[in-house]
């Protein structure tokens, strides 16, 4: 990461350190979801969505916040689950999706650590609201339940 200018956050290293992506098996089904929206990636694909991010970013103007310091962790079709890099405290180790280049949600919505939406999705398991159909995740977390993490990762 070093050679790309990521100084990564604790989480960042956990995560790559655990699970460095996940190959298909031949039979086709993909076991690599960690929830319902998202899939372990590799180092080397995260390192690529992140310089796609970063060439993207140069062409755009709505960027703001701080936005190009945000590495991906996990992959939901176009989407990352990302986490900032940057060397504020304040910002530094937040979650936060980035889709079609806009990272959501607003600032002060953002969870401090990947622990809080891993300790959701253990919750929504727990609560059986997930399950697995044999290939995917099916996700029957009610409305309720799923506006009190307004953050939606």
């Amino acid at each position: 990461m070093a050679n790309i200018d990521v100084d990564p956050p604790q989480d960042l290293i956990t995560l790559f350190g655990w699970h460095d992506g996940y190959d298909t098996p031949a039979n086709g089904t993909y076991h690599g979801w960690l929830c319902p929206a998202f899939e372990i990636i590799t180092l080397d694909e995260a390192c690529a969505r992140h310089a796609y991010h970063q060439d993207d970013l140069a062409s755009r103007l709505r960027y703001s916040d701080g936005q190009s310091e945000w590495f991906p962790l996990l992959r939901a079709d176009a989407a990352s689950c990302v986490i900032n890099y940057s060397d504020d405290p304040a910002t530094r180790g937040r979650i936060a999706i980035c889709d079609a280049g806009v990272v959501e949600p607003v600032p002060e919505k953002r969870p401090d650590s990947l622990i809080e939406p891993v300790e959701m999705w253990l919750s929504y398991f727990d609560a059986g609201w997930w399950r697995w159909d044999g290939s995917r995740w099916i996700d029957d977390c009610d409305v309720q339940h799923a506006a009190e993490h307004p953050w939606d990762i």
